[in-house]
């Protein structure tokens, strides 16, 4: 890495400690807070931001969009009067977050692969103490342990390491994701893991089939000693908790077998099906929902399908043309990509492509406080790529 060892300690913190859920529980469980607060965090590393990253004020035009279309929806779900005040602004805050970083990262600054590679560590590291400590308490309580984190920190790891080529480090990250699988109780993050190996994999073999070969074949002895190990690590969860074995080992097993209905899945399955079957109820924007799961029944399932919280927000053709815009700056860079070799800008087409199978998912990406944010970034970066590729085309010409 090019950063001084300093830079490199900072950012880690900054991601283990903002863009990740252990700040979270550090507030909620060691200083009581009431509510989650990433923010206070981050204040602490505002000097070092200061003087490290420049980025261009927010234009007003972007301000005033921002704030009108917030405030819109804010006032859509008080008028509507579905829930509480404190759980619209909750999930509006949210939503200020991603557009704050969206507008900050499309447009020039001087942070690079590296820094973004060093705060996504962060918040794989984080995660990993988070869902130890998780671990921990429902072990002694006998429940199930369930730590949600920055999901889209994992795409972006893989991504820079192999583009990169820095095998070694994608090593430790590898372990990381496996030792998070067996202990944060989520399958989810299994399958983001996968299919981000699968799409860069794949954008690197179009380009580059011999390099593809190399990696497909470390990787696959990777997996295949870990394959060969899985009966001891499986034997070991279950020992350590019952419930967590059957939360990854069982209900993967009865997913892979077709056993949606026993693998809890099936209720995200009809969940789905009643959005398209009702898709006429979702044309106006309703403001935002709630996320208070304890307190507001049935919402839940706007973590579990965010693509229906997206519908019901905006409503069902906005959320299409945001969704079709993004797809369309994904094809631009895909095809500069190909052209001029850029491999940051496949980058955040792949982190978008994780987003869209995370609608069907699960909604942490636009929903925690600490990991907003990095939705921003890959949203912005993405549409600052598909502008400078296409102004690179236009010069050519």
């Amino acid at each position: 890495m090019s950063q001084s060892k300093n830079t490199i300690i900072v950012l880690l913190l900054l991601g283990c400690l903002v863009f990740s859920p252990l700040g979270s529980t550090i507030a909620l469980d060691f200083f009581h807070f009431p509510v989650s607060v990433p923010e206070l965090f981050l204040l602490l590393f505002i000097p070092f931001l200061k003087k490290r990253f420049h980025f261009k004020s927010l234009k007003r035009i972007h301000v005033f969009f921002i704030l009108t279309i917030w405030l819109i929806l804010i006032w859509e779900a008080f008028l509507i009067g579905t829930y509480s005040y404190y759980a619209i602004l909750s999930t509006a805050r949210s939503y200020m977050y991603v557009c704050i970083f969206y507008f900050l990262f499309n447009q020039e600054n001087n942070v690079q692969l590296d820094d973004i590679l060093c705060v996504s560590l962060g918040c794989l590291l984080g995660w990993c103490i988070e869902s130890v400590i998780q671990l921990y308490y429902a072990i002694v309580s006998g429940n199930a342990p369930a730590s949600y984190g920055t999901m889209l920190c994992i795409p972006l790891l893989f991504g820079i390491t192999i583009f990169e080529k820095r095998y070694r480090l994608l090593v430790f990250v590898l372990l990381l994701c496996v030792v998070l699988s067996l202990i944060a109780g989520i399958r989810r993050q299994i399958a983001v893991s996968v299919v981000s190996l699968f799409l860069i994999y794949s954008f690197i073999g179009l380009q580059n089939y011999h390099r593809f070969f190399k990696l497909a074949s470390c990787s696959l002895l990777f997996f295949g000693v870990l394959f060969v190990f899985m009966p001891s690590i499986e034997k070991q969860t279950e020992e350590i908790s019952p419930l967590l074995h059957h939360r990854i080992f069982v209900k993967t097993q009865a997913l892979l077998n077709g056993d949606a209905e026993k693998s809890g899945d099936d209720i995200r399955k009809k969940s789905i099906q009643m959005l398209f079957d009702n898709l006429n109820d979702y044309l106006y924007p309703r403001g935002f929902v709630s996320k208070q799961t304890n307190t507001d029944i049935n919402t839940g399932i706007y973590n579990d399908l965010p693509l229906l919280e997206l519908c019901y927000s905006f409503g069902v053709i906005i959320t299409f043309v945001i969704l079709l815009y993004f797809l369309y700056a994904s094809f631009r860079c895909i095809k500069f990509y190909f052209l001029f070799h850029e491999k940051e800008s496949i980058l955040f087409v792949i982190s978008f492509f994780i987003m869209v199978m995370l609608l069907f998912l699960e909604g942490g990406f636009i929903s925690y406080p600490y990991a907003v944010p990095i939705t921003g970034l890959c949203l912005g970066r993405l549409h600052y790529f598909s502008r400078i590729h296409f102004k690179k085309k236009s010069h050519l010409i």
